[in-house]
């Protein structure tokens, strides 16, 4: 008879894996290092199932990332996390890690408000597969990561950055697509801003003459991203055939 098994999840919050993971950082910046030294820096004297599942969850957080075989090195989300260009950028890189593991992501979804009950959460994850002996650790762990998120601030609803999703409830909304000409020297403009219930998403260089604003109303999440991908795949496809008809008319002028 087969042990049942939990689904992966991280052995401690994202607040012990931050102090691990700066560790890591102090002694040895982004180099790839092997395994056994990253266990090292946290303070285990060799391999074994306590430092591989410490690893992992370093890993699940986003905060050291897999190079070759048996290396692993500091991620950019750890370095935006203890060495920001600003605030704004630390908090989103907090709230990145946060909902990097697979499992948090869910339980977000879940449980989006920020207060829950640990009977809640305890009864949803064993309903979903969890053994029992694994229940306390996932509480723990995820209670003091919210906990830990409230505590700096970091909310999917006030944290945004260029490019990424801070919003986790996927409604049906579709997103605009704003394309302004500049001139080529011209400063663009990347700070997330808010107009008239409208937030800037991502902006982009598209070539020297132009840039690109990508206006939200509303939450957008990966099936909006999506739809947006298609829009743009048809436009693309749109403009194609124009220039196709352009080509052809100048060709019966000039031919």
């Amino acid at each position: 008879m087969s042990r049942s098994r939990s689904p992966s999840y991280p052995v401690f919050s994202l607040p012990e894996a931050i102090a691990r993971v700066r560790k890591i950082h102090d002694a040895d910046r982004r180099n790839p290092v092997e395994r056994i030294v990253v266990a090292s820096h946290m303070g285990y004297s060799g391999i074994s199932g306590a430092s591989d599942q410490a690893i992992s969850a370093l890993v699940q957080y986003d905060l050291v990332e897999k190079v070759a075989k048996g290396e692993l090195k500091v991620s950019q989300t750890a370095i935006d996390i203890l060495h920001p260009e600003s605030e704004t950028q630390r908090k989103a890189a907090v709230l990145r890690a946060a909902y990097s593991p697979e499992l948090f992501k869910g339980l977000k979804e879940r449980f989006p408000e920020s207060r829950f009950s640990d009977s809640a959460l305890r009864s949803y994850l064993v309903r979903i597969g969890f053994v029992e002996r694994a229940v306390d650790t996932v509480v723990k762990s995820y209670t003091e990561t919210c906990n830990y998120l409230e505590q700096i601030g970091a909310h999917a609803s006030e944290v945004a950055q260029p490019g990424a999703i801070s919003e986790f409830k996927r409604d049906e909304v579709e997103p605009r697509l704003v394309v302004t000409p500049v001139a080529p020297k011209a400063v663009v403009d990347v700070a997330p801003t808010s107009t008239d219930g409208e937030r800037v998403l991502t902006t982009g260089l598209l070539s020297k003459e132009a840039t690109f604003r990508l206006l939200v109303s509303g939450k957008i999440g990966v099936k909006e991203i999506e739809r947006l991908i298609r829009k743009l795949e048809l436009d693309k496809e749109i403009l194609a055939d124009s220039e196709d008809e352009t080509d052809r008319d100048d060709t019966s002028v000039f031919g």
